[in-house]
């Protein structure tokens, strides 16, 4: 039903002990009241290890604890069940040069993202315990779905938001709440009169996706005075970065709101194979996340090459450059055709071309892909990445052959 998973797993543990399972016995012990039930009825329960009896198996990290125990007997790990590395493999890459030869250095702890947490916790003046590491920031969604719903629960967001909130609320059991977004502009206010004392996550896209458009930090602190003690807002921020002036909400993680901010190194660092995202929030939410992290989610090499971007500031403002160009040449090229869009602020164009499914199908035969919006209840209109000026002008130049049938 609506119980926690570790509720219904204790039941099944406690059925299966009754006849004389050993192994269900021992685990039935080990797990003593259900330790899943994150929510009280005020805001956070305490997870904390005293309280459950247990040790949570968090991955751990060499360097956290040469920290911890400095000035004791050195530390040395013999946890790992691999073979020791052979010494001097190199990393390669232009971006990732300054790390070359040394990835076998931070092999041993790259389970617990040492060095990237630290690096990402410096670069945004918070403490490495506030930053958690994603197979892309798609997983921190995840894990915050795993972390806080049951089938009691309610999951809110945009009507035009991210696909995922509504694939993960589902998968979850939880009730989804849409609330609509005049001029596909989320609706902060709506979004505020729609949370209930079941709703446990409200999540804002800024800038959204696929409407490319964004709210102010005045509708984001008016939210923010509004959000109750048990709920957590969820800010999507994969795209801020191509902002000129981005709203300021990691002010919320270090007040220590319930507020978790998303980034990822997906978009404007070009880093979307590697699948490198990351949440910043305040401690007690982060070590919840933590715990429902599976361990080395995050590869070494994908972990090279984010510390390598994240100090990248030549390669960002060239790539935000590019795509002010190009938006402005998609933004102008609808205008002169009379076709409807949305102005957009992030590295796409929503647009209304009459049937999106047949156009995506015609430009793909012709070798330009686009992204069809049906999935969004949006049958008439496409998503438009931009690319370079050659490749945009490309795009419009088929566009047009397409359309004009």
């Amino acid at each position: 039903g609506g119980q926690p998973l570790a509720l219904r797993l204790n039941d099944q543990l406690g059925g299966i002990a009754l006849h004389g399972d050993p192994i269900a016995k021992a685990l039935l012990q080990l797990l003593g009241e259900p330790t899943c039930q994150l929510w009280g009825e005020t805001g956070l329960s305490d997870l904390s290890e005293a309280r459950l009896g247990v040790r949570w198996p968090v991955p751990g990290d060499v360097r956290e604890g040469r920290e911890r125990y400095a000035g004791q007997t050195p530390v040395r790990r013999f946890t790992r069940r691999r073979s020791i590395p052979r010494a001097g493999r190199r990393t390669g890459g232009d971006r990732g040069g300054r790390y070359r030869g040394r990835l076998d250095e931070r092999a041993p702890g790259y389970g617990g993202g040492y060095r990237l947490r630290t690096a990402i916790a410096e670069k945004f003046g918070l403490g490495r315990e506030n930053v958690i590491l994603g197979n892309g920031s798609n997983e921190i969604i995840e894990l915050l779905c795993h972390s806080f719903l049951n089938r009691d629960a309610e999951l809110i967001a945009a009507e035009h938001a991210f696909v995922v909130y509504k694939l993960m609320a589902t998968l979850f059991g939880a009730k989804y709440i849409k609330v609509a977004d005049p001029g596909f502009v989320h609706d902060l206010e709506a979004m505020a009169d729609a949370i209930t004392p079941q709703t446990r996550l409200v999540f804002i896209a800024n800038p959204n996706n696929p409407t490319g458009t964004m709210v102010g930090q005045d509708a984001l602190d008016r939210f923010m005075d509004r959000l109750p003690e048990h709920v957590i807002a969820v800010f999507d921020e994969a795209y801020y970065e191509f902002l000129e002036e981005a709203p300021d909400t990691l002010k919320y993680v270090r007040e220590g709101r319930n507020a978790c901010v998303l980034r990822t190194c997906s978009k404007i660092h070009g880093l979307a194979a590697l699948r490198v995202g990351y949440g910043l929030a305040p401690k007690g939410i982060a070590d919840i996340l933590q715990k429902a992290r599976q361990p080395f989610n995050v590869n070494a090499i994908a972990q090279a090459g984010a510390l390598a971007a994240l100090t990248d500031d030549s390669h960002m403002e060239k790539t935000k450059a590019v795509n002010a160009e190009g938006l402005a040449f998609y933004h102008q090229s609808f205008r002169d055709r009379g076709l409807e869009f949305v102005p957009s602020v992030a590295n796409f164009v929503l647009v209304k071309v009459g049937d999106g499914d047949a156009l995506f199908r015609k430009m793909l035969q012709r070798g330009i892909i686009l992204r069809a919006m049906s999935s969004y209840q949006l049958p008439e209109w496409v998503r438009i990445s931009v690319g370079t000026m050659a490749q945009n002008r490309r795009c419009i130049e088929v566009m047009d052959e397409v359309l004009k049938g």
